[in-house]
């Protein structure tokens, strides 16, 4: 019960209408995921926005999905070099320049 205590104090929660905007525009920081809310246990005008997977946004932090959404875009350019940079690893990924220009229609 001491534990559940001190949670209390150190989590604020969310009013309602803030609990839905921040569901809206932010994303988990930690694995990126969505996010979802709950009623408080010790007051039911109070809503806590959790990650299912990593826990409470007041502890772990949230990103804009704005933010998520760039990453995502820049990762799909950051693939092939990052894969080309350890061969042993991915070795099947990567193509020779022979059967890449063939695909290509060179």
């Amino acid at each position: 019960m001491e534990a559940f205590e001190q949670a209390k104090e150190i989590l604020e929660g969310f009013t309602l209408e803030e609990a839905e905007r921040v569901i809206s525009v932010y994303a988990c920081s930690q694995c990126e995921g969505n996010l979802v809310m709950v009623p408080s246990e010790w007051n039911m005008d109070t809503w806590l926005v959790i990650c299912p997977d990593c826990g409470n946004v007041e502890q772990i932090g949230r990103i804009s999905k704005t933010t998520v959404a760039i990453r995502n875009e820049r990762g799909v350019f950051d693939f092939p070099r990052a894969i080309r940079a350890l061969p042993e690893f991915w070795g099947s990924l990567i193509k020779d320049r022979k059967t890449m220009l063939e695909e290509l229609g060179f």
